[in-house]
């Protein structure tokens, strides 16, 4: 018998929309992943605190801080997590900004 535990990756989805959490819940739990979710960055700065997931989907246009706002912040408290920025409004120079704050 193997040793090797078969755990389930996290996967942190932060989107102020229910339905898009919903959607890309459903998806990345099809593909295996467990997910947790929050609806702005401060629920999710609060969440980091008990638990780190393996990656974590930010969506950029969030209320009160902002995605690229929130990334800085994440970096500063030595959580060496994927964070992937997703939006719906294509925007090269949050793109930029979102690498220079430390996206993967």
């Amino acid at each position: 018998m193997s040793d090797v535990i078969d755990e389930k990756r996290v996967l942190m989805i932060v989107d102020d929309e229910s339905a898009q959490r919903q959607l890309l819940g459903t998806y990345f739990r099809g593909l295996g992943f467990e997910t947790v979710e929050a609806e702005s960055a401060e629920e999710m700065l609060e969440q980091l605190h008990q638990s780190v997931p393996d990656m974590i989907l930010l969506d950029v246009r969030l209320p009160g801080m902002t995605g690229i706002e929130a990334l800085p912040e994440i970096r500063s408290r030595h959580i060496e997590v994927p964070v992937v920025l997703i939006t719906a409004y294509a925007d090269l120079r949050q793109a930029v900004a979102a690498v220079k704050s430390g996206a993967d």
